[in-house]
C-alpha cells in the first residue's frame, strides 16, 4: 500500500467500491440501497465508484435516481488514482454474488479499510464478521444497509475494523507469500 494522510475532510463516511460495473459484482444492489435511502444518507456518506464495464448504465443510474451528490464515478483507477481512492476512503464495499478470494478486498484491507462484503467464495476467509468488517448475503438489500447504517452510528468501529484488516492481511502481502513459498521449495528439494 501507498498510504498517505487523507485529503478529504467532508466528514462523510466514504464507501468505495472497486470492481467490474455489472450485476453480479452487486454494484447495482449498493446503488438501490443508497437511492432507497437518500433521505438518511444524503450528508452522510459518499460513495465512490471505480471500475469499468457497464459504466453508461451506472452512470445513468446515478444521474436517473438524483444520487450525484452522494456517489461519485470515478471511471477506471490505477496507479495513483486507485492509491488515492483507497486512501480518501473509509470503508470497501464489494456486495458481490460469486467470488474467489478477491484482490480488492486484500488491497482494502491492507490500507486499513473496514469492509463491508457478502460471504461467499473465499471471502469469509479474510473478513470476519465483526472483527474487520460485515459480512451480507448476496443481494440482501437490507443487511447492506443495515451494515451501512451500523458503521455511520459506530464509527469506531469503523478505525478498529481496519486495524483488524492491516493485521489480517499481513500473511497475503507479497513478502510473506514468497517466504512460503521459498520453504515449500525448500521442504520439497530435501
Amino acid at each position: 500500500p501507498d498510504k498517505h494522510k487523507r485529503s478529504n475532510g467532508s466528514g462523510r463516511l466514504t464507501l468505495l467500491f472497486l470492481g467490474l460495473i455489472c450485476d453480479a459484482k452487486g454494484i447495482f444492489d449498493l446503488l438501490n440501497v443508497i437511492e432507497d435511502g437518500k433521505n438518511d444518507f444524503s450528508d452522510r456518506i459518499r460513495l465512490l465508484v471505480g471500475g469499468n464495464g457497464e459504466t453508461e448504465r451506472l452512470k445513468n443510474y446515478i444521474n436517473n435516481n438524483g444520487t450525484n451528490e452522494i456517489v461519485e464515478f470515478l471511471g477506471w483507477v490505477n496507479g495513483e488514482k486507485k492509491s488515492a481512492a483507497l486512501n480518501n476512503s473509509d470503508v470497501f464495499v464489494l456486495p458481490s454474488y460469486a467470488e474467489g478470494l478477491p484482490i480488492s478486498i486484500l488491497e482494502a484491507m491492507s490500507y486499513g479499510k473496514a469492509i463491508i462484503a457478502t460471504e461467499v467464495g473465499g471471502v469469509p476467509e479474510i473478513v470476519r464478521r465483526n472483527e474487520n468488517g460485515i459480512l451480507v448475503e448476496p443481494g440482501n438489500l437490507g443487511q447492506i444497509r443495515q451494515a451501512i447504517l451500523k458503521l455511520l452510528d459506530q464509527k469506531d468501529l469503523v478505525s478498529k475494523y481496519g486495524s483488524v484488516s492491516e493485521k489480517i492481511v499481513r500473511k497475503y502481502l507479497p513478502d510473506e507469500v514468497l517466504k512460503n513459498l521459498e520453504n515449500i521449495y525448500k521442504s520439497l528439494l530435501q
